[in-house]
């Protein structure tokens, strides 16, 4: 099987973008506006093996980055990128 971290990468960018209200970047530039969410980096372990095959667990990392005093902004991004992900399949 193919490592499926690029598709679940792009999965995961599409669904931001289209649905939380500030720009989502893999790799933002330096000069980029605030807020933003970086998609920083992923980790992967093999849990559980069963009969010898992979069952992998990915953590990927996502940074609300904002130059707003205070986290009401941060918290109102990372509300609307848990609704964009929690519990719904991608793609």
């Amino acid at each position: 099987m193919a490592d499926p971290s690029v598709s679940l990468q792009e999965a995961i960018f599409a669904r931001l973008h289209a649905e939380v209200s500030c720009p989502v970047y893999d790799g933002a530039p330096m000069d980029a506006d605030m807020p933003y969410v970086s998609i920083d980096r992923e980790v992967s372990v093999n849990v559980s093996p069963i009969s010898g095959r992979k069952r992998e667990q990915r953590l990927l990392y996502l940074s609300v980055w904002s130059d707003t005093v205070g986290q009401a902004e941060v918290k109102r991004i990372n509300g609307e990128v848990i609704t964009a992900l929690d519990e719904r399949p991608l793609p």
